[in-house]
């Protein structure tokens, strides 16, 4: 699996968990890209009618299933799903130094830093987002840690993840 269908599973997923993804028998997406019969097809389909991909799109009528996610595009769509559509407010200016507030996806960025999603790529002063790198999937895994208060494991089952910052999200246990 690539490193964005993981994360829109995730993300689908996360959505799921919420029961708040609907057509999970979706038959097509609007998406020239998606295969119809594809496994993903049903949540990307789901999530776009919720409006989570609106204004992320890759182009016109694509969604790019095998490219990675930048970081600001996985803001937009976590608070999308978890903070019922949006940022709760427009902010004048970006805590961190590397978000122009002229975007129009700053706020979001904000917002997943106020419901403790991220902490941002690099301690500052300043802080930074690093907006335009990808999202990883140990990154994803703490995301997904954090935005549903997941106790964090002691060891992941994973031998490639050992001395990861990520780890104890990475090998976190549900319930």
């Amino acid at each position: 699996m690539t490193r964005v269908l993981g994360v829109v599973v995730s993300v689908a997923l996360l959505g799921s968990a919420s029961g708040s993804v609907p057509g999970a028998a979706a038959q097509s997406t609007r998406f020239d890209d998606v295969a119809p019969d594809s496994v993903h097809a049903p949540q990307i389909e789901g999530l776009d009618r919720l409006g989570v991909f609106e204004d992320t799109e890759c182009g016109e009528e694509k969604f790019c299933p095998q490219e990675p996610v930048p970081r600001w595009v996985m803001a937009v769509w976590m608070v999308r799903l978890l903070a019922n559509g949006g940022p709760d407010k427009e902010s004048n200016a970006s805590r961190f130094a590397d978000v122009d507030s002229d975007e129009w996806w700053a706020p979001y960025v904000d917002r997943f830093d106020d419901l403790g999603i991220t902490v941002g790529c690099a301690a500052g002063p300043p802080r930074r987002y690093c907006p335009h790198d990808f999202v990883s999937r140990a990154q994803m895994a703490t995301f997904l840690a954090r935005a549903f208060d997941l106790q964090s494991g002691t060891e992941a089952a994973f031998v490639d993840v050992s001395g990861n910052v990520h780890a104890p999200q990475i090998g976190v246990k549900a319930g």
